[in-house]
């Protein structure tokens, strides 16, 4: 594992120290590099061109205009958010010819060039990516048997873009509480009478409906049994709306509710979100769950049984920092299952889904479990660049992606601009979890000498062996995922731009389940990100750190990033103070966020990247004013800050519990 170590600056400079005292005949040239600073040390931008407005004359004025106030080098990204659509379709022919004219213009007037490495923002996808080499997530269904000799029909467990691959399926007595689940058998109602209650209970996250609620009311979901039971656990899968407040009452008569507690949701992907509590035993006979607005809903679940609390976040499938994971409660011995009991009869599952089988007598629960796509698809791309996130545990996967888009642009844009051509980059990611890969559990047991089909349950939420051992693998389940994301995903993408000779350019955060300080020690320049108006730098930690640990001279961010709160009211005046902050916390490299293509060169004030961004735009009448004096401080900043060694007054462990 790499180090876990992240370093907190007090120090604002980093000058060299005593020790390390610059020789006068270097003094003369820091003290000329001062008063001219060298142009490797001019901020950047990101270039953005919004949903295919692109003209070469519009091309042409903005590197004038970049190269004109003192900008070093531009970070290209196709977006498409909120702006009319232009003629340009992304990945065309014309679209690759003008993507090298804005490399030929760079070269043409001294500017480095880069590119984002997929249409959007985040992360890495395009239509090019199939379902087998897209991102994927474990999935199970259950069932309760007795034992004796089986022939049954084990129904395929959730499918996402027709794709789906068997991984194991396994038998262990069943649990007390699975089967007083089982005999239960609620009456299941709702206060949206339309509502298809049996999507919600089919045992297929996929298969969704809507709970409508009126506007200042509330909208529930319940569960009333023919006599009181101790509920220990909620589940709320595929939630599409993130603000949605979710709560549980109880009754013993069916009139009158007591409100229990409300609960937290675990973000699994951009536009999913699951509740997957549990809590202290709650005896009733009717249970209401209650939502402060519409959403849709996959599965709603309440159980007996004392189950693993947000399983989702435990195997990194949903984003949890490890730090604020919820500590697993002590189940009764009654709930465990013990994984010496577990049988593996993957071998007994023809093509079909018919299993064929012998198990000692008795109840046994039997889950089938596979993967899937997570269908996590590009954030912002256009409609021609829209397709499905790659496969972040395997590099095969993104080697395809990169077969097909970036090594075209680098091939491109090398043969006209070689000079200017500098890297690549991966943005911040947004694209949710991901918790498995095509022969996930044969590299798992090669890496960690363990068999993974007996800890299976653990995925279904189920205890096994304890709260200790349970919690021990799904550490151990979270830091083998961090180190597939990082060698398969950031690490390849860093070697594959080393071997064109380029620079790997990555922001090291985000809702994946990754190690930032891990990510940022692949990259050639780590990159944070830091906004106005906020006082959180969080952003920028894990780019600072591993600069400063791993000997790297770039610590980047993207700078200034702001709402339409400023927009085209931001300047210099403005923006100074948020700029000094960075460069305290350690940054000294701007990328700024963003100057927006001005394809039409007739209007005023020009084309924006919707509600994003403070506004670097060439059309800014501060541009060639003041706009000229702030980057040539900036450059003086910059230079003198990769000077000598950073200072740290504190040393910070932040632990190795993934993701970090």
């Amino acid at each position: 594992m790499k180090s876990m170590m992240a370093l907190i600056s007090a120090v604002v400079l980093a000058a060299p120290v005593p020790s390390m005292a610059t020789p006068p005949s270097d003094l003369d040239t820091l003290r000329a590099e001062f008063t001219n600073p060298p142009a490797e040390a001019r901020p950047w931008t990101w270039y953005h061109v919004m949903s295919g407005n692109m003209t070469r004359e519009g091309i042409t004025k903005d590197i004038e205009a970049m190269e004109r106030v003192g900008i070093g080098g531009i970070v290209l990204f196709t977006v498409t958010q909120g702006i009319s659509y232009g003629a340009v379709k992304f990945n065309s022919p014309e679209y690759h010819d003008l993507v090298a004219h804005v490399a030929a213009e760079c070269q043409r007037l001294g500017l480095k060039f880069s590119f984002h490495n997929a249409d959007g923002w985040s992360s890495s996808g395009g239509p090019w990516v199939t379902p087998e080499q897209s991102m994927k997530r474990l999935v199970w269904r259950e069932m309760i048997a007795e034992g004796g000799k089986l022939e049954l029909s084990l129904p395929q467990p959730s499918t996402e873009q027709g794709f789906y691959r068997d991984v194991a399926v396994v038998a262990y007595p069943a649990l007390r509480a699975e089967l007083a689940d089982k005999r239960s058998k609620p009456r299941i109602s709702s206060s949206d009478t339309t509502a298809n209650l049996k999507a919600m209970r089919d045992g297929d996250f996929l298969t969704t409906d809507t709970i409508e609620v009126a506007e200042d009311k509330a909208g529930w979901i319940e569960f009333s049994y023919n006599q009181p039971v101790a509920i220990r656990h909620l589940r709320v899968t595929n939630i599409d709306e993130r603000d949605v407040k979710i709560s549980l009452e109880t009754s013993q008569d069916g009139q009158n509710f007591q409100a229990v507690r409300s609960f937290g949701k675990t973000r699994i992907l951009r536009d999913e979100w699951e509740v997957d509590t549990a809590f202290a035993p709650v005896t009733a006979r009717h249970f209401r769950i209650f939502f402060d607005t519409s959403t849709a809903i996959g599965e709603v679940e309440l159980s007996q049984l004392a189950r693993i609390d947000d399983t989702a976040g435990y195997s990194a499938l949903g984003y949890v920092s490890g730090d604020k994971l919820p500590p697993l409660s002590t189940p009764p011995v009654s709930a465990v299952v013990d994984p010496n009991t577990v049988i593996d009869l993957t071998g007994n599952l023809d093509a079909n889904g018919t299993l064929k089988a012998r198990l000692p007598k008795g109840k046994w629960t039997l889950l089938r479990f596979g993967y899937t796509s997570t269908g996590a698809h590009n954030v912002m791309p256009s409609p021609e660049g829209n397709g499905l996130e790659v496969d972040k545990f395997s590099a095969s996967a993104f080697q395809a992606h990169y077969d097909a888009f970036i090594g075209p642009i680098i091939d491109r844009t090398r043969a006209v601009a070689p000079d200017a051509l500098d890297g690549a980059m991966i943005d911040s990611y947004e694209v949710g979890g991901q918790n498995w890969t095509g022969g996930y559990e044969r590299q798992f047991a090669q890496e960690t000498g363990v068999d993974l089909v007996r800890w299976l349950p653990l995925y279904a939420g189920r205890f096994v062996g304890g709260q200790a051992q349970s919690d021990a693998m799904f550490a151990r389940i979270r830091q083998f995922n961090a180190r597939l994301i990082n060698d398969n995903y950031y690490g390849k993408f860093a070697d594959l731009m080393k071997g064109e000779g380029l620079e790997s350019l990555i922001q090291p955060y985000g809702n994946g389940p990754f190690d930032e300080l891990a990510v940022g020690s692949v990259a050639s320049v780590p990159a944070g990100e830091f906004w106005v108006r906020r006082d959180d730098l969080s952003n920028l930690n894990g780019a600072v750190s591993a600069a400063r640990i791993y000997g790297k001279p770039i610590a980047a961010a993207e700078a200034f990033t702001a709402t339409w709160a400023d927009n085209w009211k931001f300047s210099p005046a403005f923006g100074k103070k948020w700029g000094d902050r960075a460069w305290v916390a350690g940054v000294n490299q701007f990328f700024f966020h963003r100057f927006a293509h001005q394809a039409n060169t007739h209007v005023l004030p020009g084309m924006t990247m919707n509600r994003w961004g403070s506004h670097f735009d060439r059309t800014q009448p501060w541009w060639d004013i003041g706009g000229k004096a702030w980057f040539e401080y900036m450059a003086r900043g910059q230079h003198m800050l990769r000077q000598g060694h950073a200072v740290a007054d504190v040393a910070m462990a932040v632990g190795s519990n993934s993701p970090v």
